[in-house]
């Protein structure tokens, strides 16, 4: 462990950045977030700029923080009644919630 330590602080001297690179600069930030907040759909806007879709914007964020894009209950849902095979949804997360089509 010392020696991947003292790896790794060599390398900050020596001026290697870790992690991984934007793929927006800040301009493009703004823009998606001006245009998403004028009504264009997430989706269109990652094709547009060559991302995925949860990538997250920096530029949107709510205090502070990164804005939730699945509600996890819908990822229950779906584990529930297709993977659990229950039909009720409701009856366990005591309300419904559709199951995400892609894993349903």
């Amino acid at each position: 462990m010392a020696r991947t330590q003292a790896g790794i602080e060599r390398a900050r001297a020596l001026g290697v950045i870790f992690g991984r690179r934007a793929k927006l600069n800040p301009r493009q930030r703004r823009i998606i977030a001006e245009r998403y907040g004028k009504g264009e759909t997430m989706a269109k806007l990652a094709e547009e700029f060559g991302v995925s879709e949860p990538t997250p914007l920096l530029t949107d964020l709510d205090d502070g923080n990164l804005r939730y894009t699945t509600d996890f209950r819908r990822v229950y849902a779906t584990f529930i009644k297709g993977w659990v095979d229950c039909p009720d949804v409701a009856a366990v997360l005591r309300q419904e919630f559709q199951p995400i089509a892609m894993f349903a």
